[in-house]
């Protein structure tokens, strides 16, 4: 398969891990809800330009 990925699933499956890591570090350690606070917005404009980049047409 060499065409593009579909950036709604790339999209949603990164946000989806995303979730999932924070339920990881929550399960293993102490969620720094500080860190969260901040990474996770970042986090969000990333998936969402790089959504935005593969789905958008030549």
């Amino acid at each position: 398969m060499t065409g593009r990925p579909d950036g709604m699933s790339v999209t949603v499956g990164l946000l989806f891990g995303a979730i999932a890591a924070v339920g990881l570090w929550s399960a293993v350690g102490t969620v720094d809800w500080a860190l969260v606070g901040v990474g996770l917005p970042v986090a969000l404009v990333a998936i969402g330009v790089l959504g935005i980049n593969i789905s958008r047409h030549q």
